[in-house]
């Protein structure tokens, strides 16, 4: 790039030389042409100049780039371990409690296809987990999906309701 400017500054002197010479000469036409020519390379330098500084622009934003992807894929890393640890915490719990039978282990080859997903299936198991604990120590029958357990209480919480609305009236 630097090899190309020189060339067309060369070019630009050299054109306004013949220009030169030939206004001195009184051949105008031969001035024209150089002159003319004088300004394609001119022209051809400012874009040339345009060019490198768009290309150095464009390679900061590159770099930038570069550097925000490596500091997610740290992150994506991080986040990565720390799934894979919980999810091993999780089933780990689960496989220690009377009723695990229920639940498979994750599929840490995986993760890299969905940590959101991941995370949220961990936080069933570590829920499931808290959940079984309870039970096995309280000596609680078998264990009740969570869903259904809110779906119980909300009928519940309406009978009550509709039976103190009913007695007084």
């Amino acid at each position: 790039m630097e090899r190309r400017k020189q060339e067309y500054t060369q070019l630009i002197e050299q054109s306004e030389a013949e220009a030169v010479q030939a206004v001195e000469q009184g051949n105008e036409e031969r001035a024209r042409l150089a002159l003319m020519a004088k300004l394609r390379y001119t022209e051809q330098l400012n874009e040339s100049i345009n060019s490198q500084a768009q290309t150095q622009q464009s390679l900061a934003e590159l770099e930038i780039n570069i550097a925000r992807a490596k500091e997610e894929r740290e992150h994506l890393k991080a986040k990565r371990t720390e799934l894979i640890a919980r999810a091993q915490q999780a089933t780990e719990t689960l496989s220690s409690a009377p009723h695990s039978n229920s639940v498979k282990g994750p599929n840490v080859g995986t993760a890299s296809r969905g940590f959101e997903r991941m995370e949220e299936k961990i936080f069933e198991w570590e829920a499931l987990a808290e959940n079984t604990k309870y039970k096995s120590n309280s000596g609680a029958g078998p264990s009740i999906d969570p869903n259904l357990r809110s779906a119980v209480d909300d009928e519940i919480e309406r009978i009550r309701n509709r039976k103190i609305n009913t007695d007084k009236k």
